[in-house]
């Protein structure tokens, strides 16, 4: 890697003996070069990392899929392909259930059939969870979290994909991120109608011969943010179009009491969405014992409202992974995250670029954003894990919990 550019925050780690470069990185993991990723493309590809040959259909684990919930612990299963990050397999403690592999096919397969987007929302843990479907998607085995508070749209099809991420503020002097702004720009962010990218995007989506699957991102860290975002994304879409969603709302909340205005917005989605996934908040990576017992008993809350409601609603324990035994390393130096992230060589409040969409020569005027086309020479430093091996086993075992639930076989074989 570029030794002499880019540092890394890790006392395990130093860039002479990282076996990895940040070109390798940038090449798969984000492709607003351009990059198409599937393994069988004859050239420029990226190795695919699923483990499962299986095109389309259901969960292998047949009537026995886990719950989203179900207790499990981690096992050591050899080492992620062509690097020396170890990997890992998560499987319940009992015999009662199973999880299987899922490959990019079933889940493509799944959606694409049913019309259904894939819809995360939350915070950056939720934009991490997100990250990592993208990139397994890609056929990326390293992973780096751009690290930036806006939305991000991924769409995939055979022949092409695209890979967008949102501006954050309609004045180019704010320091932060505004609220108003992601709730407005949302609707039509996620139709290409704004934002940067959106000219590259849909020639690349050109290419395809059938509708892409659409997979997106929502920063919408806290609760009165999330209650009033669902309603109008939701309200935005073609007739008949159900979501699969998946929710969280963790660390950007300190307190226990989960507002009827968020509960309520989730209420509204029993008809409109496919199914609706409320995710808990890790808590083994918080530092004070105070702090986890909030977390813990808010998770707690929000397991038993998911159960009192039953379908649509399901609810994935992020947190029984997080403190089951053998779990994957996360960030180093008390970063509670679990993918490595950058850090930008130019400081947020000083990163009031205008976006330039090279394709069409369009400026966005007016319109803050950060650093265009995620350039690698804008990297200060990255923030690693703690084995400083950036592989996010964490992140994409959680997936593979999520699409057994997701891909588990109906009776009578309907879509559900």
């Amino acid at each position: 890697m570029h030794s002499e550019k880019v540092s890394f925050t890790s006392r395990q780690c130093h860039p002479q003996s990282c076996d990895f470069d940040v070109d390798e990185m940038f090449k798969c993991g984000f492709p607003e070069t351009g990059e198409y990723s599937y393994s069988d493309v004859p050239t420029g590809g990226c190795e695919d990392p699923f483990m499962s040959s299986i095109k389309r259909g259901p969960s292998q684990c047949g009537d026995r899929c886990c719950r989203g919930d179900h207790a499990g612990d981690f096992i050591v299963d050899d080492h992620v392909p062509g690097t020396n990050a170890v990997q890992y397999k998560y499987q319940p403690t009992d015999n009662d259930c199973k999880y299987e592999p899922i490959s990019r096919g079933q889940i493509l397969h799944y959606l694409h059939v049913r019309g259904s987007p894939l819809v995360v929302i939350g915070d950056s843990m939720m934009r991490q969870f997100f990250l990592r479907l993208v990139m397994m998607m890609r056929g990326q085995q390293r992973l780096l979290d751009y690290h930036l508070h806006a939305h991000a749209q991924y769409a995939v099809c055979h022949e092409a994909d695209s890979f967008r991420i949102s501006t954050s503020s309609s004045n180019i002097t704010a320091g932060s991120p505004s609220n108003e702004h992601l709730k407005a720009k949302a609707a039509s962010f996620f139709r290409m109608g704004n934002g940067p990218g959106r000219y590259a995007g849909r020639n690349e989506l050109l290419r395809c011969s059938r509708k892409p699957t659409e997979f997106h991102y929502m920063h919408s860290p806290k609760w009165k943010n999330q209650a009033a975002i669902l309603p109008e994304y939701f309200n935005s879409l073609a007739p008949g179009v159900k979501p699969v969603l998946l929710t969280s709302v963790g660390y950007w909340e300190s307190n226990v009491t989960v507002p009827d205005s968020y509960l309520d917005a989730l209420d509204a989605l029993k008809d409109r969405a496919r199914k609706v996934f409320v995710v808990s908040v890790p808590t083994v990576r918080v530092p004070t014992e105070e702090r986890k017992e909030v977390l813990r008993q808010r998770n707690k809350f929000m397991k038993d409202w998911v159960e009192q409601r039953g379908e649509p609603y399901v609810f994935l324990d992020f947190d029984a992974l997080s403190i089951a035994e053998r779990s994957p390393p996360g960030g180093s130096l008390n970063n509670w995250h679990y993918m490595c992230s950058i850090a930008w060589r130019i400081a947020c409040a000083s990163c009031d670029l205008v976006q330039v969409d090279h394709s069409d020569g369009v400026n966005e005027l007016g319109e803050r954003v950060t650093p265009p086309q995620i350039l690698q020479g804008n990297i200060e430093r990255i923030h690693a894990t703690e084995d400083a091996m950036c592989a996010d086993e964490m992140n994409r075992n959680l997936w593979q919990v999520v699409f057994n639930v997701l891909l588990k076989p109906q009776a009578g074989g309907g879509k559900k």
